[in-house]
């Protein structure tokens, strides 16, 4: 069984026409945080994760580019809130058929024991809807091997059930509107 090593995460990660290089999530960001400026539902669901009368802002890798994409950070730089962006190439103008459950990579498992709350976002390919699962969710699930049959490797994900996800956005189909939770 052949494994997915760090090239291919360096490649795939650079698959979109908008990022300057493999590692470049800046327009995926940038998205995100128009996303939670302008949509109040999400805003209302962010809040729910952040401990009352305290002043946030976003702060962008606030370990190192290798670590936390985005997280909500007070004055003083204590992080409230971690936010890990995923943006999926194959979910267009609806989420894919095959796709049978939310996959969350294993890799990113060390994400689960910070000891503060943790949102992994999954974008559309065109950056309008949001899919969110926190962490408590995603820890209920073990992990286990997956074969992704388009690059013929296998890698270690969570596959947590398509009820765990709150869908944020656009153009939000009925198809989705039927397999997730959705706020809008």
């Amino acid at each position: 069984m052949t494994k997915v090593n760090k090239e291919q995460i360096k490649e795939w990660g650079s698959n979109f026409s908008d990022r300057k290089n493999n590692f470049d999530d800046s327009p995926d960001v940038r998205m995100f945080i128009h996303h939670t400026l302008n949509d109040t539902t999400l805003q209302q669901y962010l809040l729910n994760y952040i401990p009352d009368g305290i002043a946030c802002k976003w702060q962008y890798h606030p370990d190192d580019k290798y670590g936390i994409d985005v997280a909500l950070v007070d004055e003083t730089g204590k992080k409230h809130l971690l936010i890990d962006l995923e943006r999926w190439k194959q979910w267009d103008n609806e989420w894919p058929a095959k796709y049978k459950y939310i996959s969350f990579l294993a890799r990113k498992s060390h994400f689960l024991e910070e000891p503060v709350p943790f949102l992994m976002v999954f974008m559309s390919n065109r950056l309008n809807k949001l899919l969110i699962v926190d962490k408590e969710s995603i820890k209920k699930y073990r992990i286990e091997d997956k074969f992704f049959q388009k690059w013929g490797k296998t890698d270690k994900v969570r596959k947590v059930k398509f009820s765990e996800g709150n869908l944020f956005g656009t153009n939000i189909t009925d198809i989705e509107k039927g397999m997730f939770k959705c706020h809008h």
